[in-house]
């Protein structure tokens, strides 16, 4: 589809979703038996999507400030690199209230200075599937060896390239997954907080986005009790960002 040649342009809306559960597998295989007997997909490909969590090198104790320490706290320091496989040239960095597109040479800039230090990386990755007018990317995320209770979902819609089809989009996921019995539950992404107009949908959103979910899977994570046996009060969940979200797991470097 010519994604690589057209890193800037806009894209279709979409939909990204995830649903937590300790059953991986058996509920992969189900969404993708639903996918293809049901929806009559095609899978096309393999996708993945790779977050590193970058913090800014802090400045030498010894001659820093306290003025400096509170300008450098830990919030501020951070920064997010987004690599997708279908635009190995293209590299987004997400800071504070901004989202960043370049090449990837930046990289080579990037370790000369030594100006940040990669902390942790997560990887999505998974199968892209086709029908009709929908395109559906379906993965599991890993970060270092271990692979997390979760599953996501991303719903492309290539009719419609503005949130107007976000119903549409919801309707199509609901009938994917909809037969496991989960509620699900929106989560609203601000894309005017990082200067990403909601009239329209991409590359930029769809990097912001995919970091909003990373950070929910790990506010989730932390949140989410479990009950004597080890075992989730809630089998599976499900949140949703009109193609929005973890403050990372562990995998240091």
């Amino acid at each position: 589809r010519g994604m690589a040649a057209k890193a800037s342009a806009e894209l279709p809306w979409r939909l990204l979703q995830r649903i937590e559960t300790r059953e991986v597998d058996a509920i992969l295989k189900s969404l993708i038996e639903c996918l293809v007997l049901n929806l009559g997909c095609e899978r096309k490909s393999e996708y993945d999507v790779t977050i590193e969590l970058h913090q800014r090198k802090p400045f030498d104790v010894k001659t820093r400030s306290k003025k400096d320490a509170k300008e450098t706290d830990l919030k501020n320091r951070t920064m997010f690199q987004i690599v997708f496989s279908d635009v190995p040239s293209k590299r987004y960095f997400i800071t504070k209230h901004q989202v960043v597109e370049t090449s990837c040479g930046i990289l080579n800039i990037l370790r000369d200075l030594q100006l940040t230090s990669r902390k942790r990386a997560i990887r999505i990755e998974g199968d892209v599937y086709e029908t009709g007018e929908f395109i559906v990317r379906i993965g599991t995320i890993t970060t270092g060896a271990r692979r997390l209770h979760c599953i996501v979902l991303e719903v492309e819609y290539l009719s419609c390239g503005t949130p107007q089809c976000e119903g549409i989009l919801g309707e199509f996921a609901e009938y994917i997954h909809g037969h496991l019995g989960e509620n699900a539950s929106t989560l609203v992404v601000d894309f005017n907080k990082y200067n990403l107009e909601r009239k329209c949908f991409t590359l930029r959103h769809r990097a912001m986005s995919y970091v909003q979910l990373i950070k929910s899977i790990a506010a989730s994570t932390a949140s989410t009790p479990t009950s004597s046996s080890g075992r989730d009060p809630a089998k599976s969940s499900i949140v949703k960002a009109p193609l929005a979200s973890v403050k990372g797991s562990s995998s240091s470097t």
